[in-house]
């Protein structure tokens, strides 16, 4: 099984890789993108990287985190992608749905990164919320654009041909199938099964109580091991055989970690 997206080098995680990695090899992980969202855990994806051969990295500045960064993180990234070649970049992308956003400044980090990405062939992981309008005018203005994922996408039915044409993928957590997001999760049904891939997010975007793994000094996580349960959910929900759909994204994973249509 392949993980599209997670931060294995968020704290709550990282201080835990070796037990992870372990519980993670056990349930039939192979590969898993870990994303970095600053030059603050950069260092711990290289280290990861470094240290698991499962591990492809992937760097890049979070929405979030675009008014906190210090001059020279553009040459950082660029000194990180160097250094692994394989890397992706992301986490990058788009937010409205935080307090206090800047969006122009989101916009101006974010075409940055995208041009970067131009000429990297690993794989883009993007987040956007709330800001689908500035995605297409970002990617319209992209000078070299590749193939990208739509990490946990929270768009519309009705965008979703508009982004296939672009050459986004969609990826999903377990996340998406909590019984209070059924109609996030219909969205789905409008994206060709060959542009699918599945992901954790973990630490974060909790999945349903009977998916979720462990509690890390009394704070409930989203451990990287319900990947399993999220293959198995995904193969219920599309009528799939376990096989069958382990196949499916397996496939589209390679695809798209090697910046393929």
């Amino acid at each position: 099984m392949r993980d599209a997206h997670l931060h294995l080098a968020d704290e709550r995680l990282y201080l835990r890789a070796e037990e992870i990695m372990a519980t993670l090899r056990t349930a039939g992980v192979t590969r898993l993108v870990v994303n970095g969202t600053s030059p603050g855990d950069w260092g711990r994806v290289a280290d990861l990287a470094r240290r698991f051969p499962e591990v492809l990295p992937s760097f890049g500045l979070h929405p979030w985190k675009v008014n906190e960064v210090a001059e020279g993180w553009r040459e950082e990234l660029e000194d990180r992608l160097g250094t692994f070649p394989e890397a992706g970049v992301g986490e990058i992308g788009l937010d409205r749905w935080i307090e206090g956003y800047d969006l122009p400044r989101q916009k101006e980090v974010f075409s940055e990164q995208l041009a970067i990405a131009g000429w990297v062939s690993g794989p883009i992981s993007i987040h956007v919320l709330r800001a689908w309008g500035a995605l297409e005018e970002c990617l319209d203005d992209w000078s070299n654009p590749r193939p990208f994922l739509l990490h946990s996408y929270g768009g519309s039915r009705e965008l979703v041909p508009k982004l296939l044409e672009r050459g986004a993928w969609f990826s999903l957590s377990g996340y998406f199938f909590r019984p209070d997001k059924a109609a996030k999760l219909e969205v789905f049904r409008a994206v060709p099964e060959d542009r699918l891939l599945l992901e954790t997010d973990a630490p974060d975007m909790l999945p349903p109580e009977g998916m979720r793994l462990a509690r890390f000094q009394d704070e409930e996580v989203n451990h990287p091991a319900n990947l399993a349960a999220v293959y198995t959910a995904f193969a219920n929900w599309r009528g799939m055989e376990m096989t069958e759909a382990t196949l499916l994204i397996d496939e589209n994973f390679e695809q798209w970690a090697g910046g393929k249509k």
